[in-house]
């Protein structure tokens, strides 16, 4: 792989006009991660948490918290 090979679909999308389908699409994908997303961060945000702990917030807005920034790390 040379260097500055990688180029992301994002930059790609911005760089072409993307058509009202290809709006959609996306939508749509990033819409079905969400909804995939979301219990699962509210799950793990419960499981994560020992029984009687002491935490400034509550388990499951911990999980979504950590998926949120996870989500813009990776």
């Amino acid at each position: 792989m040379k260097p500055h090979a990688y180029k992301p679909r994002f930059l790609e999308l911005l760089c072409n006009r993307p058509s009202g389908a290809d709006i959609g699409r996306e939508a749509a994908a990033g819409l079905t991660v969400g909804l995939i997303a979301l219990p699962l961060a509210l799950a793990l945000g419960i499981a994560s948490i020992p029984v009687g702990a002491d935490t400034p917030y509550s388990a499951p807005a911990l999980g979504i918290y950590t998926a949120i920034i996870a989500g813009f790390l990776i």
